[in-house]
């Protein structure tokens, strides 16, 4: 029979550092900037145009979210995927923020960073 073997002292560092098993890694979005745009109004539900909370997220913030969904919507004879962010349990803001923009469709307003 062979004897176990110790783990190195790499994977021990590894293996005290990583995320209990079946924790999500956090994920964040950001809201970009554009002219004339005060920032992207949240939603009761990711659909568009939707029910807004009277909340809103404003250009250049950071948010934690929990989840995203794309949603089909038509513009004319074009379909377009719209991005849907659940903003992650805060005090501050609640509810789903998209990437849309309907002034400029191809133009996204959210991007998700490290």
């Amino acid at each position: 029979r062979a004897a176990a073997r110790k783990p190195g002292a790499k994977a021990a560092a590894a293996a005290a550092t990583a995320s209990p098993k079946g924790a999500a890694k956090k994920q964040f979005l950001e809201v970009l900037s554009h002219p004339g745009h005060g920032g992207v109004g949240l939603r009761v539900a990711p659909e568009y145009p939707g029910t807004g909370t009277g909340e809103k997220v404003v250009p250049n913030t950071k948010h934690e979210f929990s989840e995203a969904v794309a949603v089909p919507y038509n513009i004319g004879k074009t379909t377009v995927q719209i991005q849907f962010y659940r903003l992650a349990d805060s005090e501050e803001l609640s509810g789903w923020v998209h990437d849309f923009n309907p002034e400029e469709p191809g133009r996204r307003m959210i991007r998700v960073v490290p």
